[in-house]
């Protein structure tokens, strides 16, 4: 029985060694990255926790909508290799920006989205809602800001686009809405910490006071990327764009699939509040992503086609109208490139969604 303490007592002796050893190493990296945070890549620092670094070029903190674009920017942001100027405009308030060519009346529609929106890449001249202006002969407000998400979209439609009494809302699904939409209810997004995350007391003060909670968070949130960019498949190994598209549009994987009913949630809620009491349409708009049109092998496709499908199929169901342009940019694409390395629209691109969404809208509207 003797042999038998003597052993547990050196068993607990070792294993409380380890733990003061691992408590001691742990206090040293953290006073580290306390003395040199920008040890930390930005990515990690902004990616999930509330941070000034996690709003886009241009854009400002806004108590209604978390951040939107500043007005009366005009700066040069590099893109692949070369660069376009980001410039915004005022028109229903002289504190918020909107990437538009600005308005001569009252405006006919507006239009709600991300990047994909207000068209990061090109210039505003080349953006595809001004191109649909054109062709429509209506003037369309461009209320898309990038880092967007469903909840910052309704937010802005509430806010800033209802109060101009649109006759035609058009709403813009890209298939990273869904992370997004599964991210802003767990840690909220830009100025706003209203996320279940931030109300869980001890794991919300360990984010904003410990940044080894931050690293180790931020590759917990993004296992999903790491496994498919280590994957055996030779075309998915190390490819670092597919295996984020795999990771974030795979609506069998819990987060995907949260976010995707929760830009059902606002997208039916954003339908009711427009139409409700006037004649305004509401639309939704289905663009796809680059990895989405130009991989056409089965496993791909039925990841990557899940997510707008079953938009499609829940708008629907509730009577909301709604255009995907999948299938015909597939089709444009195989004799034309349409996209930047990054997922977002060239400037040929913004012409191909101008034109097709154009003909689409004649079939819709009166």
């Amino acid at each position: 029985m003797e042999i038998v303490v003597r052993k547990f007592k050196t068993i607990l002796f070792n294993l409380a060694i380890v733990v003061l050893n691992l408590i001691f190493s742990l206090s040293i990296v953290e006073v580290f990255f306390y003395f040199k945070p920008d040890a930390i890549p930005a990515v990690i620092r902004s990616e999930y926790f509330i941070s000034d670094i996690a709003t886009p070029p241009g854009t400002k903190p806004d108590l209604l909508t978390g951040f939107k674009y500043a007005p009366a920017v005009s700066i040069n942001i590099p893109f692949e290799g070369g660069s376009y100027t980001l410039t915004t405009t005022t028109i229903i308030d002289p504190d918020t920006g909107f990437r538009d060519d600005g308005v001569t009346s009252v405006p006919y529609g507006i239009v709600l989205g991300d990047s994909i929106t207000a068209c990061a890449g090109v210039n505003i001249e080349n953006c595809w809602v001004e191109l649909l202006e054109q062709k429509t002969g209506r003037d369309f407000v461009n209320m898309g800001v990038s880092g967007y998400g469903a909840d910052l979209q309704y937010r802005m439609l509430k806010n800033y686009g209802l109060p101009l009494k649109p006759k035609v809302v058009l709403w813009v699904f890209f298939a990273n809405d869904m992370i997004q939409g599964w991210r802003f209810k767990e840690f909220g997004q830009g100025a706003i910490t209203d996320g279940e995350f931030w109300d869980k007391p001890i794991v919300s003060w360990l984010a904003k006071h410990s940044n080894i909670f931050l690293v180790l968070s931020y590759f917990w949130y993004e296992r999903n990327f790491f496994q498919y960019l280590y994957s055996s498949n030779p075309t998915i190994a190390g490819n670092t764009t597919l295996a984020w598209w795999l990771a974030y549009s795979d609506i069998n994987i819990p987060e995907v699939r949260e976010g995707l009913e929760r830009n059902k949630y606002l997208i039916l809620k954003s339908f009711q509040e427009t139409t409700e009491n006037t004649d305004s349409k509401f639309i939704v708009v289905i663009i796809p992503f680059r990895e989405q049109v130009i991989y056409r092998d089965e496993e791909f496709r039925t990841i990557f086609d899940k997510g707008g499908d079953s938009i499609v199929s829940y708008c629907q169901e509730q009577n909301i109208p709604v255009i995907d342009l999948t299938p015909a940019i597939k089709e444009k694409y195989d004799a034309e490139v349409l996209f930047f390395q990054d997922s977002h629209l060239n400037e040929r691109g913004n012409k191909v969604v101008a034109e097709i969404l154009s003909q689409k809208l004649k079939e819709i509207l009166p």
